[in-house]
């Protein structure tokens, strides 16, 4: 009887938590109303759980470190090549991704990641259990520097890597 109450009491606390998570919106597109601007802010400004939407924009959303755990969901890529997938075809471009301690459980999805400012890691990895989904990978660079596309620090399990597109 007391393990169905522990897993009862597990359960409502998961169920619960999940309810209370918040979906923001980031965009810097001029003339929309959005919650932020840039990908630190929205990550910043979010709770742990919450979902980021990056939308699509001719300008990139910068560098972005977590410390939380966040889904975020960008535009996704190549929209321009595909005439009916978005009312926008700019895709959701951001700088170097960082996932520290807290961001446990994170994904990513949908982003077109390029070199940000001063950057040899696009993605950087420094905890467990990391999800890098359809994501764009930019490795190219006109710098005489070697750019890791997805950096791995130590030995990391549970990190998913998949359909993800990749250049060098």
């Amino acid at each position: 009887m007391k393990q169905i109450i522990t897993l009862l009491t597990i359960l409502i606390i998961l169920f619960t938590t999940s309810i209370n998570a918040t979906v923001w919106r980031a965009n810097n597109r001029p003339n929309l109303d959005a919650d932020f601007t840039t990908l630190q802010d929205a990550i910043d400004g979010a709770s742990n759980g919450d979902t980021l939407y990056i939308g699509g924009s001719t300008t990139a959303y910068g560098n972005g470190t977590f410390n939380k755990q966040l889904v975020v969901i960008g535009a996704g890529y190549w929209l321009a090549e595909n005439a009916t997938t978005q009312a926008y075809k700019e895709e959701s471009q951001v700088g170097k991704l960082i996932f520290n301690v807290g961001s446990e459980g994170s994904i990513i999805e949908g982003l077109h990641i390029s070199h940000g400012t001063g950057s040899f890691n696009l993605i950087e990895i420094n905890i467990n259990n990391i999800t890098i989904l359809k994501n764009y990978i930019n490795c190219r660079n006109t710098y005489t520097y070697t750019i890791y596309g997805i950096r791995i620090i130590g030995n990391r399990p549970n990190i998913i890597i998949k359909q993800n597109w990749i250049t060098t």
